[in-house]
């Protein structure tokens, strides 16, 4: 018996999902279909509503990974500080609640990236010989 379970799989090369352990219609898997296309899941939205969420989830991705580097940025820098009512300390944590308020972090991860940092301040550690 054949391993794949149609022609058109049989002509492209592809294997058919019953070999990989997964269940499927049978049909060959379509080349340009899948979480790697340029859509980035299996079906592309086509609606009008479906592109216009894309725009804005394309537009918010890259405005939250502004605000997430910056974050780790002040973090960086925070961590530095000398004593914890330092102003960057301040800074620091004020972006992280902004962001945890704003919904770009989750809350817990604030609330984590806080404790951390004030942890590291409270118990200073000797500089790594470099």
């Amino acid at each position: 018996m054949s391993r794949y379970t149609s022609s058109t799989a049989r002509l492209s090369g592809d294997r058919c999902c019953a070999t990989m352990g997964l269940a499927c219609s049978g049909q060959a898997m379509r080349p340009g279909l899948g979480p790697d296309s340029p859509g980035g899941a299996w079906l592309a939205k086509r609606s009008k509503s479906g592109l216009k969420r894309k725009r804005q989830a394309i537009k918010r991705t890259a405005r939250n990974q502004a605000v997430r580097s910056a974050i780790k940025t002040l973090v960086k820098h925070a961590r530095k500080a000398t004593a914890p009512t330092a102003p960057e300390v301040h800074a620091a944590i004020r972006q992280l609640d902004v962001a945890a308020r704003k919904g770009i972090i989750h809350p817990n991860a604030a609330a984590r990236g806080k404790s951390r940092l004030l942890r590291h301040l409270a118990h200073p550690h000797a500089p790594s010989p470099a």
